[in-house]
C-alpha cells in the first residue's frame, strides 16, 4: 500500500505544481499518474490532463530524478531532447522542467508520451538494427544548435565533450 500512497502523494503534489505553473486552478488529471517501466535512473509516470487548458493537452510522461542526481541531469536531458526534437529527431518534446527539488523530491520534467514500445520489449534480433539506424540518423544532425543551447544553459563544454566521456571510463 505504501507505493499507492506514494503515487497519490506524488499526484497531489504534481497537480498542485501544474495549477500554479500553468496559471489554471481548474487543471486536473484526465488519466491518473501511472508508474511505467523503464526510466533507468528515473521514476517514470504516464498521465493526461483534463485539457482545462490547451497547453499540455496530450498524453504526457513525468520523468523524476532521485534527489542525489541534483538538477544537472534534468537540465541536460531536457535541453538535448528539445533541440533534437526541433531538428526532427524522434524524441519527446519537453514542456516543463522543474529544478526545485522540494516540489516532488527531485528535479523533474514533463514531456510528450511517444507511441510505440520500449526498446527492452522489442524482439532481440531487431535491436542492433534499430540502434544502428537511430544512431546513424542522430549523426546526420548538425551539433551546432545542441552545443549553443547547452552553452546558453550554462553547461560547460567539458561536460558534453568526448574527453569527459573518456575521463569517466
Amino acid at each position: 500500500m505504501k507505493n499507492v500512497q506514494d503515487v497519490k502523494t506524488l499526484s497531489d503534489k504534481l497537480i498542485a505544481y501544474l495549477r500554479v505553473k500553468l496559471g489554471n486552478p481548474a487543471i486536473d488529471f484526465a488519466s491518473p499518474l501511472t508508474r511505467q517501466q523503464g526510466g533507468y535512473e528515473t521514476s517514470t509516470y504516464r498521465f493526461e490532463l483534463d485539457c482545462a487548458s490547451d497547453e499540455l493537452c496530450r498524453p504526457l510522461v513525468l520523468r523524476l530524478y532521485p534527489p542525489f542526481y541534483g538538477t544537472r541531469n534534468a537540465i541536460w536531458e531536457s535541453t538535448v531532447q528539445n533541440v533534437l526534437a526541433g531538428e526532427g529527431y524522434p524524441v519527446a518534446q519537453v514542456h516543463v522542467v522543474c529544478t526545485d527539488m522540494s516540489i516532488l523530491g527531485g528535479a523533474f520534467f514533463i514531456m510528450d508520451h511517444l507511441p510505440g514500445q520500449l526498446l527492452v520489449a522489442a524482439p532481440r534480433e531487431t535491436v542492433p538494427g534499430l540502434l544502428g539506424k537511430t544512431h546513424a540518423e542522430l549523426h546526420n544532425i548538425d551539433p551546432g544548435p545542441v552545443i549553443k543551447t547547452l552553452n546558453d544553459k550554462g553547461i560547460a563544454e567539458y561536460d558534453y565533450s568526448l574527453t569527459s566521456r573518456f575521463d569517466w571510463l
